[in-house]
């Protein structure tokens, strides 16, 4: 396993502690293998691709994170339109 210990902190561990290192070593390992096996599978994909057709991104673009000025003064604006129509129902 690949975590960077010495052989005395790793045999310093007990056995529910190797277990749980093992299986998350397994989880990561499964991983990795899914996301050569995703790029493969894309690569192939894109160059059998009839012509013309545009090749398939091999990751997704993430959305920007918001900026933190903009979210304050958007929860401000809520707020208030909240509060107006709370204060039209009452009436």
């Amino acid at each position: 396993m690949r975590f960077g210990w010495t052989p005395d902190q790793f045999r310093a561990l007990t056995p529910a502690q190797v277990a749980l290192l093992r299986r998350e070593d397994e989880r990561r390992t499964v991983e990795l293998g899914n996301l050569v096996r995703d790029a493969v599978q894309n690569a192939v994909a894109n160059a059998m691709r009839k012509k013309g057709k545009k090749p398939q991104p091999l990751f997704r673009k993430r959305p920007r994170r918001a900026d933190e000025k903009k979210k304050k003064l958007s929860k401000k604006k809520l707020r208030r339109i909240e509060e107006s129509a709370q204060r039209l129902k009452v009436r």
